[in-house]
């Protein structure tokens, strides 16, 4: 469960970036191809591979989180190939208003966060008692 918990706390880490690569590549006008290879496909990224088989003992455990969480990442994934796009393309002005707040890729990437979130914080429910259970079973 705590490598579930590790996992789902990158992968939030990892997404707040694309924001940022974005910006960037706004920023500086710079065209890439590179991440279209990723953006429009939700199981190339680490989180979205590993949503595609989670282990199996901690799934039952978080579903209804985990089906949120896959559902918000296919649709983060299309709004970000969607800017991947525009900024492939040169349409910088564009890909500068597609990263605001309240467009479709700011809500996408805002609701996935938040979904994240709530997983990290229900793993880590369910990881304290473990760790209870851990340090009151190494007592003397």
């Amino acid at each position: 469960m705590r490598s579930m918990l590790e996992q789902v706390r990158s992968a939030r880490t990892l997404h707040a970036r694309w924001k940022l690569h974005f910006m960037g590549q706004v920023e500086h006008q710079r065209t890439s191809e590179v991440w279209l290879a990723v953006g429009d496909r939700a199981d190339c990224c680490p989180l979205g591979a590993w949503l595609r088989s989670p282990p199996r003992l901690s799934v039952e455990l978080v579903a209804a989180e985990l089906c949120e969480v896959a559902r918000l990442h296919d649709a983060f994934h299309r709004e970000a190939e969607a800017v991947a796009q525009m900024v492939a393309e040169g349409r910088f002005d564009e890909a500068q208003r597609a990263l605001l707040p309240g467009s479709a890729y700011g809500s996408a990437s805002d609701a996935l966060m938040q979904a994240l979130l709530v997983l990290v914080r229900r793993l880590e429910a369910l990881v304290a008692p473990e760790a209870v259970e851990t340090s009151t079973s190494s007592s003397p």
